[in-house]
């Protein structure tokens, strides 16, 4: 059969995009790490300051960082496995829980990811709140949610 030219360019355009989309979402990812690396390297080098009420604050706000960064790394491979799969850099993942075959993996893993994220961003908060009122209570109940539906998600699946 013969294929269609538009076809064809309609698909390397599409590559073309998801891979910048995938770049991107790395540098972001790298430039989150580094963040995360420098704010981790300046509460420690500020531990022994007794003016600082709560020195390794900027490592667990990194640790926050980090799991963006995460999130960052597992779209831009799951992106490029989705529609970029013969290159050789995505088929040479060794990481069985990131070999992503459809949407659905994909949004799986992410979701897990960010209910990390939530709980971090909530422990971070509680730990650096000056004091608690009922508002505080808004983060573990959507994390309760997203949990509650990433289960029913997963059952289904």
């Amino acid at each position: 059969g013969e294929r269609d030219p538009n076809s064809a360019a309609m698909k390397y355009i599409l590559r073309a995009t998801i891979g910048l989309i995938c770049v991107i979402l790395i540098v972001n990812a790298i430039a989150l790490v580094v963040r995360g690396t420098l704010m981790t390297v300046h509460a420690y080098m500020n531990l022994g300051d007794p003016t600082i009420e709560r020195p390794l604050l900027p490592a667990l706000e990194a640790v926050d960082l980090f799991f963006m960064a995460l999130a960052f790394f597992i779209t831009a491979i799951g992106l490029a496995q989705l529609f970029v799969g013969d290159l050789e850099i995505v088929k040479s993942l060794s990481f069985k829980w990131l070999r992503i075959e459809n949407f659905i993996q994909l949004k799986l893993l992410l979701w897990d990811t960010f209910l990390v994220t939530l709980l971090v961003i909530f422990m971070t908060r509680v730990f650096s709140a000056e004091h608690l009122d009922w508002s505080t209570l808004i983060l573990p109940a959507a994390i309760v949610l997203l949990t509650f539906s990433s289960f029913l998600l997963k059952r289904k699946e």
